[in-house]
């Protein structure tokens, strides 16, 4: 359940980033984003999950290459680096439930 709730944040960031830079939305979003860059301490809210959500999936090159360059992947591409992303961490956890044990790839 968990991953269908950060798959649906996920796809908000996404929605929120193609907006034109007219929206206030995208600008408010924007601005969040660099202050939680420089200020990291902040622990609640939108953008804080949004980098825990991520970092859990080894996902952060995508906000990292948005905050330095303003480059954001393209939908099609972004839903399947979403995807490709969810699924590694949900075949994964699955395989440590059933086996107890971590699979040989990660020592």
């Amino acid at each position: 359940m968990e991953t269908v709730i950060d798959h649906k944040k996920l796809n908000l960031l996404g929605q929120l980033s193609y907006l034109p830079c007219s929206y206030m939305a995208k600008r408010f979003v924007n601005i969040r984003l660099t202050h939680f860059q420089h200020l990291e301490n902040q622990s609640l809210g939108f953008i804080p999950d949004i980098n825990r959500i991520l970092t859990k999936y080894a996902l952060h090159r995508v906000l990292d290459r948005y905050l330095s360059d303003g480059v954001f992947p393209s939908r099609c591409a972004f839903k399947r680096i979403i995807y490709e992303g969810l699924s590694n961490e949900v075949t994964l956890t699955f395989f440590m439930n059933v086996s107890g044990t971590i699979p040989f790839s990660l020592h």
